[in-house]
């Protein structure tokens, strides 16, 4: 990194940079970084985020690096895995294995599927209900955020307690909707 800093270079280096932001924000951040010219390192647990940004995926492990060419959806597909949990587990995914190692599908397995992908469905139902939940809470508090850029406004609504405590309440929920989201993100990772 020093030796970086010595010669003026196009590098970007960043650590989950969609924590904490909207879908908007991260599509937002997402095209800018599609169009950025430079080197970009970025570490993040957001598959769809990564998808098309990245061309190599570097592998950490047992005191080893491994590189691999291509996108993260490529990766999980070369390890043979469905997600990041299951590279950590060491497990590999029954849909990915060679025809060779297929075994025949049973209808256990085919309700083990289907309830999979229900369970799949219903996780990005709620996301979606708390995406939108998140828009609307950061509309109500970016319209008296702009009311507090005015010196008359700002006054009024600081002297008043109930808008006051009502503003405090809008930042607390979109605080807990956005953590909410955030479990459910890493739940579909999963």
């Amino acid at each position: 990194m020093c030796k970086l800093l010595l010669q003026p270079h196009s590098l970007l280096v960043l650590d989950e940079p969609t924590n904490h932001l909207d879908m908007r924000s991260k599509d937002v951040l997402k095209q800018a970084l599609m169009q950025y010219d430079g080197t970009l390192i970025l570490v993040s647990h957001d598959r769809d985020f990564l998808q098309g940004l990245t061309n190599r995926v570097f592998e950490f492990r047992g005191g080893n690096v491994k590189q691999h060419f291509g996108d993260v959806n490529e990766y999980l597909r070369d390890r043979k895995v469905g997600s990041f949990k299951q590279i950590e587990e060491g497990t590999r995914d029954k849909g990915q294995e060679t025809r060779e190692e297929q075994p025949t599908t049973s209808v256990v397995e085919k309700d083990k599927k289907k309830k999979k992908e229900n369970q799949l469905k219903e996780i990005q139902n709620q996301i979606s209900k708390h995406e939108r939940r998140i828009e609307k809470l950061e509309t109500e508090i970016k319209t008296i955020d702009e009311k507090l850029m005015h010196p008359e406004a700002y006054a009024e609504i600081m002297n008043n307690k109930e808008t006051f405590a009502n503003y405090e309440k809008l930042k607390k929920q979109l605080e807990e909707e956005m953590k909410k989201w955030e479990e459910l993100q890493g739940k579909l990772a999963i």
